[in-house]
């Protein structure tokens, strides 16, 4: 199984200031890699409790944001799903 914490180390390595020229590139880029190690470790957590949902192929993203957003994974993890749409966006 992937580790998605890679994506987010690739976005720390990609992100870094001294990582060389093209600084857009480089910061849309770590933005993206660290959007899916989010998404990635989120979705694995949601699992259990939206298990169909999640497998099929479309709207895994939304499905994910949506649940952490409105409160069907727990209350507390309300300000994840607003963080990681802000992310995706």
């Amino acid at each position: 199984m992937f580790d998605a914490l890679e994506f987010l180390r690739l976005a720390d390595l990609i992100g870094a200031a001294d990582a060389g020229p093209h600084p857009q590139a480089r910061f849309r880029s770590a933005v993206s890699r660290a959007y899916y190690a989010a998404f990635l470790t989120a979705r694995e957590l949601l699992r259990p409790h939206l298990g169909k949902v999640l497998d099929k192929k479309r709207g895994a993203h939304d499905v994910v944001i949506r649940a952490l957003s409105f409160g069907e994974a727990g209350s507390g993890l309300r300000g994840l799903g607003t963080a990681l749409r802000q992310l995706k966006e």
